[in-house]
C-alpha cells in the first residue's frame, strides 16, 4: 500500500493524517486543531513536562554521525528525481504545513527525527530519507497532544487489516492560500536575531569545547577539542540547544571556523585542505 492524504478542514477544524510507506505503514491520525497556541496552554499547564520525550538520556546522537565511520558508503544516483515515491512529496507538504502554523519548527523537527535511535535511523534511511519526516511529524503531533498513539496505533491497525476508508474532505484547498503560502516560503528573510554583543573577530582563534550535550545539539562530534580560527560571523541566530523545545527566540553569536585537515584528522590529513563549520559563541572558547 502507498497512500498519503493530507486534508485541512478549515470548516470543521480537522486534519486527517494518513500514510503507509513502500516498506512499512508510519504515521497516521485523525487529529483536532483547536488553536495556534496550544502548546502555549499546554505549556502553562505543566501537561507537556510529563510528556516530553526523555532527551536527558541522549548523548551524541545521530546528528553527529557527520565524522563518524560504520555507516557505510553515502548513496549517489546521478539522476536522482525530486521525489522516489509519491508519497515523499506529500510528507513535504505536511511538515511545511506543521512549520507554517508553528506546530514545528526546523529545531524541534530534527531533534524528533534523532528520537528514532542511530540503528533506526539509518535502517529507515537505506529506504526513504523522508520516512524520518514522517517519524518527526507523528513523534510531535503525538507528545504536543493533536492525537494519542492509542489512536494513531488504531490508524495502523485499520491500515494493517485493510479496514481503513480514505475519507474525502470537506472542503478544498483555496488555491489562492496555497500559492501565498508558497511565496511566504520562498520570500528571502534574514536569520539574524536581537542578541548579546560577540565575544570573538575574525581573524581570533578558538577551541571547541570537549562537551557530550544533552538533547539535540548542532555542534558535530569531530571538531569538538579541535583548534580553529573565526573566518566569519553571521550575526546572533536561533540557538539549537534552547530552541528545539521552545521557539522562544533565544539567539547566540554565530560564526564559521575555519580548520585545518591535519588538525581534524591527524596524520591522515593533508596540508591542502580546509574544512569550515558554522558553530555558536557557547560551543567555543579563546585558544
Amino acid at each position: 500500500m502507498n497512500t498519503l492524504t493530507f486534508v485541512h478542514r478549515e470548516s470543521t477544524n480537522y486534519v486527517t493524517l494518513v500514510t503507509a510507506s513502500p516498506t512499512s505503514v508510519v504515521h497516521l491520525g485523525e487529529f483536532r486543531w483547536e488553536c495556534r497556541n496550544r502548546n502555549a496552554e499546554h505549556r502553562a499547564s505543566g501537561a507537556l513536562k510529563s510528556d516530553r520525550p526523555d532527551w536527558r538520556s541522549q548523548v551524541d546522537g545521530i546528528h553527529d554521525c557527520g565524522g563518524m565511520t560504520g555507516y557505510g558508503p553515502v548513496p549517489y544516483q546521478k539522476t536522482e528525481p525530486f521525489f522516489h515515491h509519491e508519497w515523499e512529496g506529500r510528507t513535504l507538504s505536511i511538515l511545511t504545513w506543521m512549520h507554517l502554523k508553528g506546530i514545528s519548527w526546523w529545531d524541534k523537527s530534527r531533534f524528533y527525527r534523532e528520537m528514532m535511535g542511530n540503528e533506526n535511523y539509518v535502517n529507515e534511511l537505506r529506504d526513504s530519507y523522508y520516512t524520518h519526516w514522517l517519524s518527526a511529524a507523528e513523534r510531535i503531533l503525538v507528545s504536543d497532544r493533536y492525537f494519542t498513539e492509542e489512536e494513531r496505533k488504531h490508524r495502523v491497525e485499520e491500515i494493517l487489516d485493510g479496514r481503513y476508508v480514505d475519507r474525502p474532505p470537506y472542503q478544498e484547498f483555496d488555491e489562492a492560500q496555497i500559492q501565498e503560502a508558497i511565496d511566504r516560503m520562498h520570500t528571502p528573510h534574514s536569520l539574524k536575531r536581537e542578541g548579546p554583543e560577540p565575544g570573538f573577530t575574525i581573524g581570533d582563534e578558538v577551541l571547541v569545547k570537549n562537551m557530550n550535550p544533552l538533547g539535540h545539539s548542532r555542534c558535530p562530534k569531530f571538531v569538538r577539542a579541535r583548534t580553529g580560527k573565526i573566518s566569519n560571523y553571521h550575526g546572533c541566530q536561533l540557538y539549537p540547544e534552547t530552541t528545539y523545545l521552545e521557539l522562544a527566540g533565544d539567539a547566540r553569536p554565530l560564526y564559521t571556523v575555519e580548520f585545518t585537515s591535519r588538525e581534524l584528522w591527524g596524520e591522515d590529513g593533508n596540508d591542502r585542505d580546509t574544512v569550515y563549520v558554522d558553530l555558536w559563541e557557547p560551543y567555543l572558547v579563546a585558544a
